[in-house]
């Protein structure tokens, strides 16, 4: 039965605070900086005042920029200019300054829009409060339904996100919930993955619609795709044809490609890391990305050996050549329906991609104009001898005929798949004659974000 998300977010705040458009729930540092704009502009959040989350923190946060020095700074310039103040509260009175006390937030929201506050030797001016973004949800827009899987803090559900003047939007529903240690971890990454692609719009992509913070569980809004995830699939449909596989195959580097264009490292392409709809596979699985061409692992962490390239093995160096490796890997779960190295342990993966230069051998059904680009162009030991994504998806879409198109504006674009008949797929034609990897370019497809 459908349940709204309103009954335990709402509670767990109270009226108080939620009856502010300007209140943001347990809004990150980090995002602050997006959304204050202006000298004055502010909003209310919460913080936690111990590393246990046990006690939660009211916060002032105010843009503090009187001579508008941070005009044209990136948002890590502009956080120096915020100012964080905690709302004390004592004998049912609430208060920035000890000397001057409130029955209520509202009534020292209001004090402070007409008059200056002095906080820690700064003259405060309050101005604008900032109501939630695009991308923020509050409780009683989003609707929870059926369960799709759980994990150790939280769980996945169908759901929509409920709007007054237009119809639902199905989407997947990513609760996570209490304040365990594993569970702000989970809620960090999740922002993390919100700040990156929030702004970005791909048809092989899947999308994130946006966040609610405004109570428990916090909830991560990502597009729905009707037909799970691409290694279950491949596993329950082991007939597809030629055609099918390499569609699968196309749209996966369609929206790799975008990631890099986009300067994004996804760093663990994988089969079950890509969602299918029966048309497009979408990328997904956004838990190790990263905003950067170049990323350097400085701590260690659990990673998927059996997929990287030798170079992040070895020195957990993470580049755009490093997921061309994760593409090539992908194509062979495609064709093979089953894991790189299947049957072997971690360690003994490590060593045969390290020390043996080993690669996975393709099934006999596989075209040997795409293998070869496979092993020579994306699997390279040495990174620099490896395509872009640029560069490969030229070439592929040369040898399978395929093209993405995208018919419509901003908020109605379709995707649709044009095929050439006389595709290169269709002869024998020599690897170095093929096109991709000289100096051609692709014309490249940039998607604006459809409006939420």
């Amino acid at each position: 039965m459908p349940k709204s998300a309103e009954s335990p977010l709402a509670r767990s705040f109270g009226a108080t605070l939620l009856k502010h458009e300007y209140f943001h729930g347990l809004l990150p540092r980090e995002d602050v900086a997006i959304l204050l704009i202006k000298h004055g502009d502010f909003l209310l959040r919460l913080s936690e005042a111990d590393s246990l989350g046990t006690k939660l923190e009211t916060v002032l946060s105010v843009m503090h920029d009187p001579k508008s020095r941070y005009h044209g700074h990136d948002i890590e310039a502009r956080m120096e200019y915020l100012v964080h103040i905690i709302v004390q509260y004592s004998k049912k009175k609430c208060y920035v300054v000890p000397e001057q006390t409130f029955h209520s937030i509202s009534d020292l929201i209001t004090y402070y829009l007409n008059h200056t506050m002095i906080f820690r030797s700064q003259q405060i001016q309050l101005n604008r409060g900032v109501g939630l973004a695009s991308w923020e949800f509050r409780a009683d827009s989003l609707q929870l339904d059926q369960l799709i899987c759980m994990f150790s803090c939280g769980e996945v559900r169908r759901g929509k996100i409920l709007r007054k003047d237009t119809d639902p939007t199905d989407v997947a529903i990513k609760t996570v919930g209490g304040r365990s240690q594993e569970a702000k971890e989970k809620i960090r990454e999740l922002m993390v993955q919100c700040r990156l692609l929030n702004d970005l719009y791909h048809p092989c992509v899947v999308q994130h619609f946006g966040v609610c913070l405004i109570g428990q569980p916090n909830c991560f809004v990502f597009e729905y795709v009707s037909d799970g995830r691409l290694d279950d699939w491949l596993r329950a449909h082991r007939n597809l044809k030629r055609d099918d596989l390499l569609l699968m195959v196309m749209s996966a580097g369609w929206g790799l490609e975008y990631l890099h264009q986009n300067t994004i490292l996804h760093r663990n392409i994988a089969a079950k890391n890509c969602l299918y709809d029966k048309q497009f596979v979408k990328l997904s699985g956004f838990g190790k990305i990263k905003k950067t061409d170049s990323y350097t692992m400085k701590s260690s962490r659990k990673m998927a050996i059996k997929w990287m390239a030798p170079e992040s093995i070895e020195s957990s160096v993470f580049t755009q050549k490093s997921d061309v490796y994760g593409y090539g890997i992908l194509i062979y779960e495609i064709f093979a329906v089953k894991e790189p190295y299947e049957g072997r342990s971690t360690a003994e993966a490590k060593s045969l991609v390290i020390l043996e230069n080993d690669r996975p051998d393709f099934p006999g059904h596989m075209m040997n104009k795409l293998s070869e680009v496979v092993k020579e162009k994306m699997w390279a030991i040495n990174p620099e001898k490896r395509g872009t994504m640029r560069q490969i998806m030229v070439w592929m879409q040369a040898y399978t005929g395929m093209e993405l198109r995208i018919v419509g504006g901003e908020g109605r674009s379709v995707a649709a798949i044009h095929q050439k008949m006389d595709a290169l797929i269709t002869k024998d034609v020599e690897l170095q004659s093929l096109p991709g990897f000289e100096k051609t370019q692709a014309k490249t497809f940039v998607h604006k974000k459809r409006k939420k």
